[in-house]
């Protein structure tokens, strides 16, 4: 089914917000607390966002705390399981960017698109073997945009180590998509998958388990990210109290930009992920995030532009054309 212009729109705008939410978290200084507020506030926006969907668009009058708590506690233990996964990502992203440049992490990191792409096929998404190729040609752009020159020394940069922690993270964020999802999709595998945990759970007449449109899945599974990430940042992290309202006091406007960015881009995201057939195709699409973050490093932030992450980027935006037109 060719894709809308709504579609398209909503592709392009999550591009952009992505590449600038990516800007943003270069931009500050400590990153675990614009990450925290980033969270609280991505929840908020979502509450609202629900308020003005339910009680203005839709004139509907029913009680929304009670839809809140549904939304929350349906599908518990996914959420619980997604929103481990995705703060331990961000927490092992911050480690690694402690240890290696950010522009040899996140292109490396890429190879969770593989990794999802397989769990897609498993679930029962769409099976194309053009959109396969695309999504490998667009990890190995990915992989050149790693590199500042063509050179053994740069090579040698990607250690053994460096490796198994990208597989460990692109594992991570490879999960919390596939258990987007198995919560929002429904095939044949995946309404096994979820009555199987229906039957698992019956016995303790607790947790009900159903399908839902990314947009209310947000609404359920943040709530859980947020809590996860508050706890991880305070008792992981041993950050003190005061450390994230400091930020607050002193950058609000930056935080609360970054935050609306970031709203916006699962926003649209999310909108062109409920249309699409073939979420393989989205995911590809979504990967020309890497070279719009490239361009707006070098207009924003000024960072030097070397050949290979040039080569790179024609690379990712070939493999992305490849899987959308073949």
């Amino acid at each position: 089914m060719p894709m809308t212009l709504a579609v398209w729109l909503c592709i392009f705008l999550t591009v952009i917000t992505t590449a600038f939410y990516n800007i943003f978290l270069k931009q500050y200084k400590d990153r675990l607390v614009l990450l925290f507020w980033v969270e609280i506030f991505t929840y908020i926006w979502y509450l609202l966002a629900l308020f003005f969907k339910k009680h203005i668009l839709g004139h509907d009058t029913s009680d929304t705390h009670k839809m809140i708590f549904d939304l929350t506690y349906t599908n518990l233990p996914l959420y619980l399981l997604m929103a481990l996964c995705f703060v331990s990502s961000l927490i092992f992203l911050n480690h690694l960017l402690k240890k290696y440049e950010i522009s040899l992490v996140i292109p490396l990191s890429q190879i969770s698109l593989l990794i999802a792409a397989s769990g897609y096929i498993l679930l029962g998404d769409p099976f194309q073997p053009a959109v396969l190729i695309g999504i490998c040609i667009i990890c190995f752009g990915a992989f050149l945009s790693s590199l500042t020159r063509f050179s053994l020394k740069d090579l040698n940069k990607i250690s053994g180590k460096l490796i198994l922690d990208m597989f460990l993270y692109a594992t991570l964020v490879a999960l919390t998509l596939i258990i987007t999802y198995q919560t929002t999709q429904q095939t044949h595998q995946t309404q096994m998958i979820q009555q199987w945990f229906a039957d698992s759970f019956k016995s303790l007449h607790t947790f009900h388990f159903y399908f839902y449109n990314p947009f209310y899945f947000n609404i359920g599974v943040r709530f859980f990210i947020m809590l996860f990430f508050i706890i991880a940042f305070y008792v992981f992290e041993k950050k003190t109290f005061k450390e994230p309202f400091i930020g607050l006091k002193k950058h609000p406007w930056f935080i609360i930009k970054t935050s609306l960015v970031y709203f916006a881009s699962l926003i649209s995201y999310y909108y062109a992920y409920n249309e699409m057939i073939n979420k393989n195709i989205l995911s590809g699409l979504f990967k020309l995030t890497i070279p719009t973050i490239l361009i707006l490093s070098i207009l924003i932030i000024k960072e030097k532009a070397h050949l290979p992450k040039i080569i790179g980027a024609i690379i990712i935006v070939l493999g992305g054309a490849i899987a959308v037109a073949l």
